[in-house]
This record gives structure tokens, sequence and C-alpha cells, in this order.
């Protein structure tokens, strides 16, 4: 059943006129509109995803997301990226006919129309998986357990051929929770069907509209009685004369005893902007889409580059982020079928994220940044910036030759007492803040004239030549005393 017919005879009466006013009774009697119990797949798929626009742009975008990320497996023990391993293997290439990114598509796609992304492990002779085949939902059946709340098996129904049964190792499950039951799923599409078949009604009701050249509903009154045969012949005459689009400017002429009174809304009287905005608003939050970045009016309304740019990233953040991360633990099982003393771990490559470059370019500039200031390792520089390490070799800091660690007590360290006004180089006893702001600043802004000071330079000079002079010879043997590595030991 469509979505358009499950909204019952007083849609059908509107869309095509072959009920009678008298078929709206139930509804209007009952208070309640008319909508299909049960969301059976074909016609979620048929009706829902292949006839409405916003749905079908909901769940492609979703699902093309895929694309932008890869599983990637590393050793616990050092944190170390593993390029080559039977589970990526499987995952890379899950069958002969799909990639890693068909996978993860199709699982978003399936669970978005069936609740449920349920996919066969084929195996090998030694009992490893070595392909992944995807199940048709509708064919999928879930047995639970007499004794315990698990799944005892699952049954696959396929045409022309004897039921399967595969047991739950044999299978790689991505279910949406279901309150109701433990082993039943419900899509979220169904939960958008309601507003989709208003959609899909509004978007007829337009097109019959202008197929019958925007022509308003209305009657015709007379006060004479008219038999069968005359109200075919007047209703014949009128299309003619007044319906399609070659006629849309002629003005409608009646006899004096007629009177064309209209019985429906205009677009604006029924309010169409407002009800595609909240249909839209609505399709959109059920599927956890933003509409900016599907194109929805509702979206573009109030849109700029920025604001895309901001829900394109908190979709990514507030959506996307823990269903991916939900798929992770799904994995995580599969990978102990390969590694059961649990020495790897299982993540996703975000590097092609296009809604994480921005954060990717600062993590980079961050750590280059303390890279150059000697402030953190190689190592941890590779590691901050998701690379490889490359072992002892990168724990090293990278220090420039003008830079060196100089602890802040240590013999021959500590700067020497610069001269006084009127003292002898090496042998004055000012000191550094009197070089600032004490007897040097005085004489400098009181000197009688430039002799004095320049007399006063010459012995700051000397003094300040001496020093530099010892941290030299300091600084060369402890450079030769550590194998020229430049890095003086506290």
């Amino acid at each position: 059943m469509s979505f358009v017919r499950r909204l019952g005879p007083g849609l059908r009466f509107i869309l095509n006129g072959k009920s009678t006013v008298a078929a709206l009774r139930p509804s209007w009697e009952s208070r309640q509109p008319h909508y299909a119990t049960s969301a059976k797949y074909e016609t979620l798929v048929r009706e829902g995803y292949r006839r409405n626009e916003l749905i079908y742009a909901c769940i492609n975008k979703a699902s093309a997301s895929a694309s932008q990320l890869a599983v990637q497996l590393r050793r616990k023990r050092d944190k170390q990226l593993v390029n080559e391993h039977p589970f990526l293997d499987l995952i890379h290439h899950p069958n002969d006919t799909m990639n890693e990114s068909d996978l993860w598509s199709s699982v978003v796609m399936f669970q978005k129309l069936a609740g449920r992304a349920a996919y066969e492990i084929e195996l090998n002779n030694r009992g490893l998986p070595i392909a992944l085949w995807p199940l048709i939902p509708n064919r999928l059946r879930v047995m639970p357990g007499e004794k315990r709340p698990v799944v005892a098996e699952y049954i696959y129904e396929v045409p022309g051929m004897e039921d399967q049964h595969l047991p739950p190792s044999q299978m790689l499950d991505f279910p949406i929770f279901d309150p109701l039951n433990r082993f039943t799923v419900f899509p979220p599409v169904a939960v958008a069907a309601r507003a989709g078949d208003i959609d899909n009604a509004a978007t007829d009701h337009i097109k019959l509209t202008w197929e019958h050249g925007g022509m308003p509903q209305g009657l015709l009154k007379t006060t004479q009685v008219l038999t069968d045969t005359a109200i075919t012949d007047t209703r014949r005459r009128w299309r003619e004369r007044y319906g399609g689009r070659s006629n849309w400017l002629e003005p409608a002429i009646l006899d004096r005893d007629q009177e064309y009174q209209k019985i429906a809304w205009s677009f604006e009287e029924m309010g169409f902007d407002v009800l595609d905005a909240r249909e839209e608003a609505r399709i959109c939050m059920v599927f956890d889409v933003p509409p900016i970045l599907v194109g929805a009016k509702v979206g573009l309304d109030r849109s700029t580059y920025a604001n895309y740019k901001e829900a394109r990233r908190g979709w990514w953040e507030d959506t996307l982020m823990p269903m991916y991360e939900n798929f992770i633990d799904v994995l995580d099982r599969l990978l102990r079928r390969f590694d059961p003393d649990k020495e790897y771990e299982v993540s996703w490559n975000l590097d092609k994220v296009r809604a994480f470059q921005e954060e990717t370019d600062a993590k980079w500039k961050r750590a280059t940044e303390a890279l150059r200031a000697g402030a953190i390792s190689k190592n941890e520089f590779y590691r901050e910036v998701g690379m490889e390490t490359i072992g002892p070799a990168g724990d090293v800091y990278i220090y420039t030759l003008q830079m060196y660690e100089v602890p802040q007590k240590k013999k021959g360290l500590a700067m020497p007492a610069l001269p006084s006004p009127g003292t002898a180089p090496g042998n004055g006893t000012g000191s550094e803040e009197e070089l600032v702001g004490g007897k040097y600043g005085k004489a400098a802004a009181n000197a009688p004239d430039d002799d004095e000071r320049r007399r006063h330079e010459r012995k700051v000079r000397a003094a300040m030549t001496a020093w530099f002079k010892e941290q030299q010879e300091r600084v060369i043997e402890d450079v030769t005393a550590n194998n020229g590595i430049g890095k003086i030991a506290g």
C-alpha cells in the first residue's frame, strides 16, 4: 500500500475525484487520520526512498559520508598503526563486488530503511572470515533463544530455495535498538512515513492542479433540474472551454440561471509555505540531518556559507561520529576472530573527513610550533598529528644552535655585577637592577655630557664581554662532553 493510499479515501477523493464525499464519513466519525499500522520494507523503499525527494536526500547524504572514513588497526602496546592484516583485507574488500566504502554506505542505508544491516560471514576451512555478504532485510528473521534473551539463530529466506539457518557466529549484525522488542527493529523511515505521506500528497496535488490548468475546484449552481446526461454534458463543455493551460486567461460565461461557487482553497489559503516547512523540518529531524545540508527550503531560508560549515561540522560531531563509533563495537567482535589475544584495537581514520580538516590543520600547526620550540619530541609530534612513530630514534628533541637548556643555579651562570658610573670594569659593585633603573639609569639620564656616558658604556661593555667569553668556553666544554648533541644537562 502506497504512502498516498494510506491516507485513506479522503485523499483519494481530493486527488482523483473517483470517490464520493460520503466516503469521508468514517474518517470524520472517528476523528482520526488513517495510516497504515505496519511498516513493510518494500513499501518504505518504493514510496519513501524512491518517491519522496527529501527522504531520498537525507538517506543518501548519510550513506555518502562513508566515503570519507576508513577502518584502521593499531597495536595496543605501542599504538603503532598496522598496515597489513587479514582483518583489514576483509574490511577493505568485503567480497568480490564491494569495497569498504560500499560496505559502510550499505550499512547506513539498510539501517535507515529497515532498521537493521546484516551480513553473512563466509568462512574458510580454518574457520576464519574471508568475505561479508549483504542480506536483504525483509527476508531475514531473528529467532530468540528459548531460555535466555539472546539471538539463537538467523533465518534467511531465499525465493526458490530452502530457508538458510545461520548461527550468530556467522553474522555481522548492525541493528537499531527497538525499546519494545529485543529482537525486532523499527527503521527511521517508518517514523518519517506520516510526514512523507503529507509531503507526497502535497506534491501530487500541485501536479494535478497544473495538469488541469490551475482551475480551482468548484460547483455550478442552477435552478433547473438536470438529468444525468445533462450533468455529464455540462462537465464536458466546462472542461473543454475553461480547462487546460491554453484556457487559463479565458473568462467564464454563465447563463442567467447559473452560478459558479468556489469550494477549494488556493495555495495561499492552504498555507503551502508553512506546510512545506513543517514537513521538511520533521523529516530532517527524524533522519537527524540539518536541512541546509540537503537543500531543504526550511534550511536555505536562513543559510549562509558559514552556517553550512557549522552545520556540517555539527552533524559529523553530534550524529555521524556516534553512529560510526557504534559500528566499531560490532567490528571489534569480528576482530576477535583474528585476534583472540586482543593485541589490536580498531578505530576510524578521519583524515579525509572534510568537516574536520580545519581542526586537523590547527593540530598540525600547534604540533609543529611545539616541535620547533623543543617542547615535544619527534615521536610525540608524530603521535599528535596521527602519524607512525619511528622508535628510539624519534625520542629526541630538536634545538637550534642558539637554544640551550640553562639551569637556574649553576656555577658560572650568574650575570656579572655591572659597574656603576665611576667604577672600573670587573671591579664594580653595580647590579643588573642598577643597570636598568638604578645608578646607571640615573647617570644616563643626568649625564652632563656625552663623554661621561661613553666612559660608562665602555666599562659595561668590558664586563659583559668577559662574562660572555666565560659562557662560551663553558658551552664548548659541555657540547664536547655530550658528543656534540648540543643539549646541556641540568
